[in-house]
């Protein structure tokens, strides 16, 4: 590819698959950050759901690396203060989890699983982030809570 610039010719290469690749991997991955960060901004509460004190952090109820299907879906976050997330990844986990089934319901509980089982096949795609990003972005303006 020849491009003019100045009255000097530039020649430049032609892009590789791989440089492709890198490209696209680069743009999934801030996608994915700006995804991370519009679903705790949606999620982050003013109070633990455990412990009711002031919540500092976002937890993922199905661990995201276990569940990258569900890592931006809203139904899948919990807002918890410090101690009541360092007790539900150190110390005692079941009862931490046990209280929030109780304070969200055996419904979400039920329904949250049923997700947890339909693995998706074409997630994570430009595509896919793109309009994971655009429905978190209504749930924080106001809008519904979309099925993520």
């Amino acid at each position: 590819v020849v491009i003019k610039k100045n009255k000097t010719m530039i020649k430049m290469k032609k892009p590789t698959q791989k440089d492709i690749y890198k490209k696209e991997r680069r743009l999934k991955k801030r996608l994915e950050k700006e995804a991370d960060h519009l679903w705790f901004e949606a999620l982050l509460g003013e109070k633990c759901e455990v412990c009711y004190k002031k919540a500092v952090q976002v937890h993922h109820f199905y661990y995201k690396s276990s569940y990258p299907h569900l890592r931006h879906d809203l139904d899948n976050g919990i807002s918890l203060c410090q101690g009541c997330h360092f007790l539900l990844h150190f110390q005692d986990p079941k009862k931490i989890e046990e209280r929030i089934i109780k304070n969200r319901g055996q419904k979400w509980s039920k329904d949250l699983q049923k997700k947890s089982l339909k693995r998706l096949f074409s997630f994570q795609t430009i595509l896919w982030y793109n309009k994971v990003i655009e429905e978190l972005k209504t749930a924080i303006t106001g809008g519904a809570n979309p099925k993520v």
